[in-house]
């Protein structure tokens, strides 16, 4: 088992340990055998947040009841898709919850901000991709009050978004829902 720290500035880029200690702002990921396992990060030389990299509610459990303050980058897989979500826990109450949902060639096809309301996490924001050749050409985004579409953005061609009311009526676009169900609705995130 090989242990080694790295540094990063904020947009990501590695650094030295001496970079680091002239920034203002860094991180200083811990790896085992080469994958981050944990990621402090500074800001004006104070640490203002921890996350661990987990792969379990587990681990999530058991980290718990040492930092009571903490955030988790938390990965596993549903239906052949690579899910990862951020968590953060304030006196291990969860705080704050956003979902990224990778597809089998690892393509992000959707991302998920929550709310927390009435103690219930709700989603806040929602898009979701569609890939074509290995190229996004959609973007869906939805109404964040009830999740049903707001507009389909044409990532390729220019002003050739998609309004939902023109779905089905081929004089203004040629665009239907067969092939596209998963992404008819905010729900769900995660494809069958």
């Amino acid at each position: 088992m090989s242990m080694s720290i790295k540094y990063s500035n904020e947009f990501g880029n590695e650094i030295s340990f001496l970079q680091a200690n002239q920034l203002e702002n860094y991180s200083k990921i811990y790896l085992e055998n080469n994958l981050p396992f944990k990621e402090e990060r500074y800001q004006n030389g104070l640490l203002v947040n921890t996350c661990f990299h987990v792969i379990s509610q587990s681990q999530i459990n058991t980290i718990l009841s040492t930092y009571p303050k903490v955030s988790f980058k938390y990965e596993h897989f549903v239906n052949g898709n690579k899910i990862q979500e951020f968590l953060s826990y304030n006196d291990n109450i969860l705080t704050y919850k956003s979902v990224l949902v990778y597809n089998a060639i690892g393509e992000n096809i959707c991302y998920c901000k929550y709310k927390l309301e009435n103690s219930v996490f709700i989603p806040e924001t929602t898009e979701k991709y569609y890939y074509e050749n290995g190229v996004r050409k959609y973007t869906f985004d939805y109404n964040d009050n009830d999740g049903t579409l707001y507009m389909i953005y044409d990532d390729v061609i220019p002003q050739s978004d998609i309004y939902p009311s023109d779905i089905g009526n081929t004089s203004i676009t040629n665009f239907t829902w067969s092939g596209f169900e998963y992404y008819q609705n905010a729900e769900p995130i995660i494809p069958n």
